[in-house]
């Protein structure tokens, strides 16, 4: 069965692949569809004991519009810079849309 449509919005999470080489057979391997331009971002999930009991356990998911400076200083910026990948990308500031929540 063939649907028209202007757009196809790929949920595939891990299978965002998979799912572009169905798309490339059913168009017939290269007769006009061209492949998905795929990118994987990192997320990372870090959980922090608030021992000073700063944030209320009720506090609602705060979501940041600017970019947040975790405030490194720079001694600790070039430790996680030297340590390369994921790490050294903490050492600026992390984008807008940076969240969290309590947790528990």
């Amino acid at each position: 069965e063939t649907v028209a449509c202007q757009v196809v919005v790929n949920c595939a999470g891990p299978f965002a692949a998979e799912l572009d080489l169905l798309f490339q057979a059913a168009s017939g391997g290269g007769g006009g569809a061209r492949r998905l331009p795929l990118l994987n971002e990192v997320h990372a999930k870090g959980v922090l004991r608030d021992v000073r009991g700063v944030v209320p356990s009720t506090a609602p998911m705060m979501i940041w519009q600017d970019a947040v400076d975790l405030g490194w200083s720079e001694n600790e910026r070039d430790e996680l810079r030297a340590m390369g990948g994921f790490e050294a990308s903490l050492a600026s500031s992390l984008p807008a849309g940076a969240h969290f929540r309590p947790y528990g």
